[in-house]
């Protein structure tokens, strides 16, 4: 006689596709884009641009416009100008605002030693704020939620 219920194997199964199913359907569920994963774009931007730096022997710039999150990567060249590395716009939610910075844009500079000087770049929407942190001497970048 069987008892009714399911068995281990069964019930192992049922979680495994539950959570294949969580995975893909989260970007949906949390609502698009949002203020933390455009703070994590840029501070990959951030580590792209310091690791040019280091590579390379030369200085990095990184410009962000604040208004339209457009951002670009120049590195210093020998004779004084500069080459663009990157560019690109930031992938931000509808209602993410952008902070930091004078006149409109926010610059970064990295040194060839991966030292990071510059304005802080802060990104909010609704009632979150996320700040791509630098630490000067390490170059250690991170997002903080403010």
């Amino acid at each position: 006689m069987r008892r009714a219920g399911f068995t281990l194997v069964e019930l192992l199964v049922v979680l495994v596709i539950m959570g294949m199913l969580t995975t893909v359907a989260a970007p949906w569920i949390r609502g698009g884009r949002r203020a933390d994963d455009a703070a994590q774009q840029l501070a990959m931007v951030y580590r792209d641009a310091r690791d040019a730096a280091i590579e390379r022997g030369a200085s990095a710039a990184l410009a962000v416009d604040l208004a339209g999150g457009l951002y670009v990567v120049s590195i210093s060249k020998p004779g004084g100008w500069e080459a663009t590395l990157d560019s690109g716009r930031l992938e931000l939610p509808a209602d993410a605002r952008l902070g930091g910075g004078r006149s409109g844009w926010a610059h970064v500079r990295f040194d060839p030693a991966g030292g990071i000087a510059g304005d802080r770049v802060t990104i909010s929407d609704g009632g979150r704020q996320y700040e791509v942190e630098t630490e000067r001497w390490t170059g250690t970048i991170r997002v903080v939620r403010r």
